[in-house]
């Protein structure tokens, strides 16, 4: 299996392997023979196949329902840096024979997030448990979820607030979950704290739109909500292979807002984990875009901590010069 950014290195030679289907045009033909170029990705690059509209598989490519495809040819040398193939053969391919994370498309990334997509790739197999690598491969195989996600702002202006910020946040939490769930959590729990951390903002690729997306935005439901209805067909799979991760998932994505009488805390660790560690990366994000230009030192200086060292500095402040941020 090749992937995209390797070919540039193999031109003339024979490859085959699976992508994911980006689009289907017509192009000129050679001499009387209609053509077609088919635009196939995954998460190094993209490429273009020159190919036979009268090959066996090309009426399966235009099906909306194709999402990955089998490509066997010759990779042709180009003038540009784009990969072009003249492609033998191009089948749909009902599953892929590698995680689907590995088949998103580059292209789909604002480049202020290539970075988060790259660790999002390295997060996602260092998952262990059978289980939630099968959760994530069918969730990211699912192009209605996966492209809004690799896209969207998280906020419209509070965090992450820029094309891609969902990803670099959910990156972020997803990594930290990562790193704090062998100090608190049992083994079979980490997996699942990492995907729930991931996860926990999915609802906004209905409430954020992306630039040129149709859907309509969504308004005036809970977030909550609207992640169950997001997952809700993967889910009920996870209920039948692991019915106890089901339940620990769903109390991550939509943690119950009052616990008893005179508590706001979840029972379950993992809801804890995950709604600090969100904070932890969406506060780390303000600070930054509120003290972007000044010196480090006004960073505390301008904070609630900040007041704490006004009050102590006139003390010295006589003696030492210090001028301390208004």
């Amino acid at each position: 299996m090749t992937s995209i950014a390797h070919l540039t290195a193999q031109a003339g030679s024979d490859i085959t392997g699976v992508y994911r289907l980006i689009c289907v045009k017509r192009a000129a033909g050679r001499g009387h023979e209609d053509r077609a170029h088919v635009t196939i990705a995954d998460a190094t690059g993209f490429a273009v196949c020159d190919m036979s509209i009268n090959n066996v598989g090309f009426a399966g490519l235009t099906d909306l329902r194709t999402r990955f495809v089998s490509v066997a040819g010759r990779v042709m040398t180009s003038p540009s840096a784009m990969v072009s193939i003249d492609a033998s053969r191009i089948e749909r391919v009902a599953k892929p024979d590698r995680p689907s994370w590995h088949l998103l498309s580059r292209t789909w990334v604002p480049a202020d997030a290539l970075d988060a997509f790259d660790r999002l790739i390295a997060v996602l197999d260092r998952l262990e448990g059978p289980h939630v690598r099968s959760l994530a491969h069918r969730i990211f195989a699912s192009q209605e979820i996966s492209e809004p996600f690799l896209c969207v702002p998280a906020s419209r202006s509070h965090h992450h607030a820029i094309a891609g910020g969902l990803l670099v946040h959910s990156v972020e939490c997803a990594e930290m979950a990562e790193s704090l769930a062998r100090y608190v959590l049992p083994s079979h729990e980490r997996d699942l704290a990492v995907m729930g951390a991931l996860l926990h903002d999915l609802a906004k690729i209905r409430i954020m739109k992306s630039e040129g997306s149709s859907r309509h935005a969504i308004y005036g439901v809970t977030q909550e909500a609207l992640n169950l209805e997001v997952l809700a067909p993967f889910l009920r799979r996870l209920d039948q292979d692991w019915p106890e991760g089901g339940a620990g998932l769903r109390e991550m994505l939509a943690p119950v807002r009052q616990y008893g009488r005179s508590s706001s805390a979840s029972p379950l660790l993992l809801t804890d984990l995950v709604r600090y560690i969100d904070r932890l990366s969406s506060g780390a994000d303000i600070r930054a875009q509120s003290f972007r230009g000044s010196p480090a030192w006004r960073h505390c200086a301008r904070t609630g901590q900040g007041d704490l060292v006004k009050r102590v500095l006139p003390a010295i402040h006589g003696s030492s010069g210090l001028q301390v941020a208004p």
